[in-house]
């Protein structure tokens, strides 16, 4: 057992889920992150987890609504009708908040008739500004529901394909909550869930974090509330400073940029902020996107006051200087009548590799970008009298390997889905070629390349790589020959008798199928590998007292007379599986002090792991 554990803590994963970061970093890097080398420019990397072939033919005006449920009870400032799986059938269901109650409606394939399930009640009559938000609470493949409403802050958990729910488990039910999601804050492999409260009745307040301690019981770690000025409204995750923490931001009567420190995984104290107006509010809507493609995710907000104080009616971008901290805000396109500029989220709706805007407030269209940060507005539907949307949200729903973007929204008395029928033709051939992966100083040892995409029938979706020591060596290497996948998860191993190597590059290239409108879309791709022999500077570093790692009671003391770069320091339980990560980073020479935080008993492995080797204590955990 403490061999395969060992084995376990050697081996590396590498992942890349996103490449909106954008393209020219060739590297060597020590993570892909969402930075990918180059492409032919065939493909689209803008919508947020996925490429797949650009489009080339649009009938920008062509969609069909569809009603998912018309009940008196639906309140348009209802946050929440998303996308999620929740019956584990292949098929984008949709959770929301209805009339007091938490629901999901099951998708049966057919636009027009969606079946409708009960999860939990959950009041809004106080707050009126209830908040769903869908994840995986226990890590059980399970979609679970997060609630921000009357009864609190909390999760229903889904006991089994959506059929059967717990009841109502609150992280903190003493006061009433309007805004949640969920992340893993702190990257320890453990969901956390974020809420902002409800302000003596009024509809902002205090930001509140719950860290996740590993068994689902959830501890309240810190809060963000500076009086009337921290009037936190639509709050969102977001990287705006690419450093693979998630940050948050925030608007209302004013627009905040919130980082997460990598450290303490409390607040950066020095945070954007812009004071909008004298109006409140003055934004609304907003979604973080890398809008003008620089690899930088900026934040598009909509405003619809104007003629009460506010900044100009319509869609503004806060533009991202590459460190989340600095902004230049700037107006993107007018919306006198304030016709579209409450709810907002901003995508590449029409596939042609430029982030669009979705809006609505008495009607609901979409801001096509037609050239840098220049739009052109596309009307598609104009909502009843008295009916207004506070909220829409862009994803593909449809199941197909068509990555066309819907759109979902919710009005007065209505959850809506707009089908997207406008694309009408894609590029012939696309091609991307990932940055230059380094797996370590030292060499190692390749397992397994994989997977995850959609491919329809008689599509190509074909990977190619190369290896090598030395990065000038692998430039010149011609690619592998071709490995065409066949199936939509999958992955290739390794020989193990191939040597080992130090850097790692991938090329995909995508065909479509006969059928214009089925193009392969991938999703994930991952590497893994595991320890070559240990060299002589792994073996002096595991042996030499330069690099002290000791347990007393709860605290990891740890001792380093070097810099450390790309270091993580980790806590695994006996069968191997990351429990959590206390550290990742640079680790300058000092010495350290951590606090384990395990509540339950047992026995545990402390790991630092560096590009040179590893360190290993055990951790007893009595009671």
């Amino acid at each position: 057992m403490k061999i395969l554990i060992l084995l376990s803590l050697l081996t590396n994963l590498f992942e890349q889920t996103d490449w909106m970061g954008g393209k020219g970093l060739e590297g060597p890097v020590n993570t892909w992150g969402t930075r990918y080398y180059t492409d032919n420019d065939s493909i689209t990397v803008a919508s947020e987890g996925q490429i797949s072939l650009i489009a080339t033919g649009w009938n920008y005006t062509n969609w069909t609504k569809h009603t998912v449920e018309a009940n008196p009870g639906i309140e348009p400032h209802a946050q929440g009708l998303l996308p999620a799986d929740i019956n584990n059938d292949g098929k984008k269901d949709l959770v929301a908040h209805t009339n007091n109650q938490v629901v999901w409606y099951e998708n049966t394939g057919n636009w027009d008739i969606w079946t409708k399930h009960i999860v939990g009640n959950a009041s809004s009559a106080v707050s009126h500004t209830p908040c769903t938000w869908p994840a995986d609470i226990n890590k059980d493949k399970q979609i679970d529901i997060v609630i921000a409403s009357d009864i609190g802050l909390g999760w229903f958990q889904n006991l089994g394909n959506g059929a059967s729910w717990s009841s109502f488990k609150p992280v903190n039910d003493t006061t009433s909550y309007h805004r949640c999601f969920a992340t893993d804050w702190d990257l320890d492999g453990d969901i956390d869930i974020v809420g902002v409260r409800n302000n003596s009745g009024i509809l902002t307040g205090r930001i509140c974090f719950y860290f996740n301690n590993g068994s689902n019981n959830f501890s309240y770690n810190f809060g963000l509330g500076f009086g009337t000025a921290l009037e936190a409204w639509r709050v969102y995750p977001a990287d705006f400073n690419n450093d693979g923490y998630p940050d948050i931001s925030s608007v209302y009567n004013y627009t905040y940029i919130f980082l997460n420190d990598p450290v303490t995984h409390k607040i950066i104290s020095s945070n954007y902020y812009f004071q909008q107006g004298s109006f409140q509010p003055d934004f609304d809507g907003a979604w973080a996107v890398d809008i003008n493609m620089d690899g930088y995710k900026d934040l598009v907000t909509a405003a619809y006051f104007e003629s009460m104080g506010g900044p100009t009616n319509g869609f503004w971008a806060h533009i991202n200087d590459g460190t989340g901290l600095n902004f230049t805000r700037q107006l993107l396109v007018t919306d006198p009548p304030g016709e579209y500029t409450d709810g907002a989220m901003a995508r590449d709706i029409d596939l042609d590799g430029k982030p669009d805007i979705a809006g609505t407030l008495s009607k609901v269209g979409w801001f096509r970008q037609t050239g840098s940060l220049a739009f052109t507005l596309y009307p598609i539907d104009v909502l009843p009298t008295d009916s207004i949307s506070h909220w829409i949200y862009v994803e593909d729903m449809d199941n197909k390997c068509t990555p066309d973007m819907e759109l979902l929204v919710t009005r007065w008395g209505a959850h809506l889905v707009y089908e997207n029928n406008m694309l009408t033709a894609f590029a012939p051939r696309g091609e991307l070629v990932s940055s230059i992966l380094q797996l370590s100083t030292q060499t190692r040892r390749l397992q397994w390349f994989g997977w995850e995409a959609c491919i329809p029938g008689d599509s190509t979706l074909a990977f190619s790589w190369r290896t090598d020591t030395s990065v000038n060596t692998l430039k010149a290497k011609p690619w592998t020959t071709k490995y065409y996948a066949t199936k939509e998860i999958d992955s290739v191993s390794f020989p193990g008798s191939l040597p080992c190597y130090k850097y790692f590059q991938y090329k995909v290239e995508f065909r479509p199928n006969a059928s214009p409108l089925d193009v392969p879309v991938l999703y994930r791709v991952w590497l893994r590998d595991t320890v070559c022999t240990p060299s002589a500077t792994e073996e002096k570093f595991l042996s030499e007292k330069s690099v002290s790692l000791k347990i007393s009671g709860d605290r990891i003391l740890l001792d380093i007379s070097y810099d450390i770069k790309d270091a993580k320091l980790s806590i695994y339980n006996t069968a191997g599986n990351l429990v959590k990560t206390l550290y990742k980073g640079t680790l300058s020479a000092n010495k350290y002090t951590f606090v384990s935080g395990i509540r339950t008993k047992g026995v545990y492995l402390v790991v630092l792991k560096t590009p040179v080797g590893n360190k290993t204590a055990k951790l007893i955990k009595l009671k």
